[in-house]
């Protein structure tokens, strides 16, 4: 199919579009963590979207790449997918003046790796949750895509540095590792996220 140029460049029909539909901004993204059911009975952590959700600074949606290999014919070679490949992902948290962001994430690396237990891990289907990321509608009557990371756990937490000099927020950086994701459909028919 031909493009028309004359119209597919045409600054007035690209704002028309915008106003219609809008953009996609970066603030308008929101997360829900759940994490393993065992933790939050042994934690008795209540109302952790409070402190979760509300607090989550910023987030990479995450992405897939495909690890491939080579086949020769002569000539060039042809490439084709051989694995998925999934990158870990890190959500900064501002942190609450009860510290409660730090407290539930030092409580969930404790319970993978228990120091009162030797420091031996638990089995990782006893750790693993999911992360639902979503992203906000400009008018925030709820997501206009979301997405779920399945089999999730923490890998790392990042230092807190205290100083005198700073009045910033504190901020905690944990990253996540996951076996997959997959786009919600539930949530991209625009049923209500809990914000």
């Amino acid at each position: 199919m031909a493009i028309n140029t004359k119209k597919a460049l045409n600054i007035s029909d690209f704002v028309s579009r915008i106003s219609d539909r809008g953009i996609s901004k970066l603030n308008r993204i929101a997360i829900q963590i759940k994490p393993p059911a065992e933790l939050l009975g042994v934690l008795s952590f209540n109302n952790k979207d409070e402190y979760l959700t509300y607090y989550a600074e910023s987030v990479s949606m995450p992405g897939v790449e495909f690890t491939t290999g080579a086949i020769y014919f002569g000539g060039p070679p042809m490439t084709f997918p051989t694995r998925s490949e999934y990158r870990d992902v890190t959500i900064s948290f501002i942190v609450d003046d009860w510290m409660r962001q730090k407290i539930f994430f030092d409580s969930w690396m404790n319970y993978i790796n228990p120091k009162e237990n030797k420091f031996d891990f638990r089995y990782r289907d006893d750790i693993i949750g999911e992360i639902d990321i979503l992203q906000i509608r400009e008018d925030g009557q709820g997501p206009s895509y979301g997405l779920r990371m399945y089999e999730v756990f923490p890998i790392a937490m990042s230092e807190i540095k205290g100083s005198w000099a700073e009045q910033e927020p504190v901020r905690l950086d944990i990253s996540f590792s996951y076996r997959d994701w997959n786009r919600s459909e539930e949530r991209r028919v625009g049923k209500e996220c809990r914000l």
